[in-house]
């Protein structure tokens, strides 16, 4: 049991990782990138889709929120 805890931590902290860097690519060029590396290892795109999904589930409405606000801001200017 104390293995799996160790295992769904692990993949928490890598999907922590993911999350920023997705979520900042994003926000600043308007699509995600096809492939993350995190640690050393590299996610591509279905896998680390997968981890955004299971542990954020609202992370496309988020990032979809965060590049709207970056074009009004930049239409502003």
């Amino acid at each position: 049991m104390s293995e799996l805890i160790g295992m769904l931590d692990a993949s928490k902290t890598s999907a922590d990782l993911i999350r920023e860097y997705a979520l900042d690519h994003y926000i600043h060029y308007g699509f995600l990138p096809s492939d993350v590396e995190v640690n050393g290892h590299v996610f591509d795109y279905e896998t680390y889709n997968y981890l955004l999904d299971l542990f954020f589930p609202e992370f496309h409405r988020e990032a979809l929120k965060g590049r709207m606000k970056k074009l009004r801001e930049g239409k502003n200017s």
